[in-house]
């Protein structure tokens, strides 16, 4: 709140802290600070391995054109304020971030569809069950254990505790730079209960990678249909054409969220369990992607 010195601050899609990155980047970046952001494709333990070229050499960089003076050598700005890796593309030079998008709106559907146009109001819901002893497993993402990052998730998406909305082949690429949010017309018969969505790309051979997540816990869930609208990770990443989008929505992903005992109970005293079922309504329960070029 108070620094005044040049920052650079670097992370990954796939690290624990981005969201402390990104919050700490906007507020430097709106008090007029000289801050500089570069984000790559990693966990936070790859930041030492897959990322220490980047990084070095970035961090000597930035030593080089602020302190330059004082060796009578000052070294180049960048070439832009902020850096980030887009997975399918590569590294890319940005004055801001995110940079300036459109919402691009995909509708789930019902038998697991996913497209731009709106299912009837009236199709028939979706639901699952969630069983606190056996939680949905957690598959990549945003972990500090080796188990983390990019992973092929199809078999979490063919659990039953699992619903999976996959779109056509994308005809063209498709551009994601900032944090999609999803819209769930959901409903459940036990008030206490959790909401994890997740997006992921299905190559042209049926192979699935995590792309983005999301999670909220619910202490007051309704019984008749309400929106819980989900905000996923920032991202970076190009869908590339053949590609297909899925949408993954489950009531847990353990352990990156501990488990809901679907009682209320605190998570380290409690001694109940109780499972929950989950409804998704179709007609308004769409993803939005924020798509640049």
């Amino acid at each position: 709140q108070r620094t005044r010195v040049p920052v650079l601050l670097i992370g990954g899609w796939q690290d624990l802290f981005l969201e402390q990155t990104l919050e700490q980047y906007r507020q430097l970046r709106d008090r007029n600070v000289d801050v500089a952001l570069t984000v790559g494709p990693w966990t936070h333990a790859q930041l030492l391995f897959q990322g220490l070229g980047t990084i070095t050499r970035e961090s000597l960089s930035w030593l080089q054109t602020h302190l330059g003076d004082e060796l009578k050598s000052p070294g180049p700005p960048r070439s832009g304020r902020v850096r980030v890796f887009v997975a399918g593309q590569g590294w890319l030079n940005a004055p801001d971030w995110p940079p300036p998008t459109s919402r691009h709106t995909l509708y789930l559907q019902p038998g697991g569809g996913l497209t731009e146009t709106p299912p009837e109001p009236t199709a028939r819901p979706a639901r699952f069950r969630y069983d606190p002893t056996d939680p949905t497993p957690t598959i990549g993402g945003r972990l500090l254990s080796p188990d983390g990052g990019y992973r092929t998730d199809n078999r979490l998406a063919r659990r039953d505790d699992v619903l999976s909305f996959t779109g056509s082949a994308l005809t063209e690429d498709l551009c994601v730079h900032g944090h999609p949010v999803i819209e769930l017309a959901h409903s459940a018969d036990n008030p206490h209960v959790d909401v994890f969505v997740r997006i992921s790309e299905v190559d042209g051979r049926g192979r699935s990678r995590n792309v983005s997540d999301g999670y909220r816990r619910l202490r007051d869930a309704e019984t008749s249909p309400a929106t819980v609208t989900v905000e996923l990770d920032a991202v970076a990443h190009r869908f590339k054409a053949g590609s297909r989008i899925r949408v993954m929505v489950a009531g847990g992903s353990h352990p990156r969220y501990v488990r809901n005992f679907g009682t209320g109970e605190p998570a380290v005293t409690g001694e109940q369990l109780k499972p929950a079922g989950h409804t998704v309504h179709f007609g308004d329960t769409r993803l939005l992607l924020p798509v640049g070029g």
